[in-house]
């Protein structure tokens, strides 16, 4: 791999392995997503990988409360979607439509800057070095610059994803003088996400 992906630890779910990767200026966008909708990317069957719009992230934590709400309405066979991947994206999204997660949150023929999720299952490695194969193919795949394993170039799209979930100049102002200003934004977005169910749209 040219760098090394971010893991993430998933409290709820140990049997599963998170990564995320963060490619900017990706060349082939149309080719991936025919690549998806053909379920033609280079992974195991029961390996996940969902390819998101990097704009539309402020935070991993985003990625890795939806990857943990989709876990647990596959475990609870409460799923809104057909598969884990959609779910995922379902899940980051404020409202309950789930055709405009789709639009907003999946990468397409135009992104730029790629947050690639991969989940895999621990228990269906065939051995300590396959999430590592698998990683090195995905890169291999993504014609884009691998960006620092932080991730901190996410907030270049700080505006856009807080008029998307809806965070009010009050909101934003409030945050700006708390003593941790971007985890307080972050939570204001997590509870959109919690409370999507409860909204209409």
């Amino acid at each position: 791999m040219r760098i090394p992906w971010q893991v993430r630890e998933l409290d709820l779910f140990p049997s599963y392995s998170l990564y995320l990767g963060y490619f900017r200026d990706v060349q082939n966008a149309e080719f991936l997503r025919k690549q998806v909708l053909a379920k033609r990317l280079p992974i195991p069957p029961m390996t996940t990988c969902v390819l998101l719009d990097a704009s539309c992230i402020l935070d991993p934590v985003q990625v890795e409360c939806a990857v943990t709400q989709a876990l647990l309405h596959v475990s609870s066979n409460t799923m809104i979607t057909h598969e884990l991947a959609t779910e995922v994206v379902y899940c980051l999204s404020p409202t309950r439509s789930l055709n405009q997660a789709l639009k907003t949150f999946s990468a397409n023929r135009s992104t730029e800057h790629f947050l690639v999720v991969v989940i895999i299952p621990v228990s269906t490695a065939s051995s300590p070095a396959e999430p590592d194969t698998i990683l090195a193919k995905l890169d291999s795949t993504i014609e884009g610059k691998p960006s620092h394993n932080d991730l901190s170039p996410l907030l270049e799209g700080k505006e856009r994803i807080l008029k998307l979930y809806g965070i009010t100049s009050m909101e934003l102002d409030a945050a700006n003088s708390s003593p941790l200003p971007h985890q307080t934004i972050v939570d204001s977005i997590l509870s959109r996400m919690s409370a999507r169910e409860l909204c209409r749209v």
